[in-house]
């Protein structure tokens, strides 16, 4: 909730879509100008540990 409460307060409408699905999925639609932020934000609130491309 933080996280969505965090791009809420900007003023740019499009840059990220949240989707709540039927038993609690969540799908998020990140604009790519805005992707490196997001992964931050996921950081700082301990949603994500670690980040490994294959």
């Amino acid at each position: 909730m933080e996280v969505r409460q965090y791009f809420d307060d900007n003023s740019v409408l499009t840059d990220i879509h949240y989707y709540i699905h039927p038993n609690n999925n969540y799908q998020v639609i990140v604009r790519n100008d805005f992707y490196n932020e997001f992964i931050i934000q996921l950081f700082r609130q301990q949603l994500l540990k670690e980040i490994k491309w294959a």
